[in-house]
This record gives structure tokens, C-alpha cells and sequence, in this order.
């Protein structure tokens, strides 16, 4: 009998305990074709600070198969939100044809993004069994949720409705 108890190359994946807005490093990056049959490509990110740190964010984005696909427009706030130029990833990313496969997709990210941080927005699910939300932000936009969400806790803990406090700005 052989025994293998390496765990070296098994990978966990265990998300945010909470919501928040949280910077990530992208660790890894792979093509697979979704149960609907659409080519994919899934990226894990790390959450590099706080208490939430060493947990992970996964998120997966459908491959444009089209001039005028709307994912396109998902993919380049994904490249932006990671520090990527908008004219950087128009010169790198000119994949396009029958022979690209999901694999060569993958592959481009990979070699663009792996390593980068950015900042995403992670929502738990709603209901038992529900897909979580994230939204991918540049460092401004995170910036902005981080201090609009400490004022509204300050707010939360004195007698003035929220509500009441932005309208009297």
C-alpha cells in the first residue's frame, strides 16, 4: 500500500467571511467552458489585507464572441480596476479567429494580470446555495466606498437618520 499525504498542490479556496471592499492579488487564472457551453475565463484573487487576509475572491468572466460583445466592456474595467491602460490592453489582447480556444484566452490574461492588485467590492450571497456579487473598482471608486461606508457607521451610532444627513449636506 502507498499512502500520499502531500498537500502541496491542493488549492482552498475560502471566501469573505463578510462584504467589503477588499484588495486582492491575482493568483491564478483558467480558461473552462461554462455549463451553458460559453468559454470562460476564472481568476482567484487573494485578499492581501485585514481581517479577511489569506481568503479569496473568485470571480469568472464569459469570453466576447463578437466585434460588438458587451463582455467586452466587463473586461476592460476588470484590466483598468487591476492598473492595466486602456491602450495597453487594446494592443495586448488581439486574439480573435476560429483557432483561438479558451485555453490561448486564458493564457493572455494570465501572463497580463498575474501577480497585479486591485480592489474589489465582495457582497455574500443572498439566499442558501446564491452566487456572491463582486464588482471589480479602480482605487478611487474603493476609496470612496471605504469612506462613505466609515461615515455611515458613524452616523449609525447617533440619533441622526442616515438619511437625514445626506439630504442636509
Amino acid at each position: 500500500m502507498s499512502l500520499n499525504f502531500d498537500f502541496s498542490d491542493v488549492s482552498f479556496h475560502q471566501p469573505p467571511s463578510q462584504g467589503g471592499v477588499f484588495n486582492v492579488e491575482v493568483k491564478e487564472v483558467t480558461g473552462y467552458t461554462s455549463n451553458s457551453g460559453n468559454p470562460r475565463v476564472s481568476v482567484v484573487g487573494v485578499i492581501t489585507e485585514g481581517p479577511e487576509k489569506g481568503r479569496t475572491i473568485k470571480d469568472g468572466i464569459n469570453c466576447p464572441q463578437s466585434a460588438d460583445d458587451g463582455v467586452k466592456r466587463v473586461w476592460m474595467r476588470f484590466f483598468v480596476c487591476l492598473g492595466l491602460d486602456p491602450e495597453e490592453v487594446g494592443q495586448t489582447f488581439q486574439l480573435k479567429g476560429k483557432g483561438i480556444d479558451v485555453e490561448t484566452v486564458a493564457d493572455a490574461v494570465r501572463e497580463s494580470i498575474m501577480g497585479r492588485s486591485g480592489f474589489c467590492e465582495y457582497s455574500l450571497p443572498v439566499e442558501e446555495g446564491g452566487w456572491p456579487t463582486r464588482k471589480w473598482l479602480t482605487t478611487g471608486q474603493a476609496k470612496a466606498k471605504v469612506t462613505l461606508a466609515a461615515q455611515s457607521a458613524s452616523i449609525g451610532g447617533t440619533e441622526v437618520d442616515p438619511l437625514d444627513a445626506m439630504i442636509n449636506v
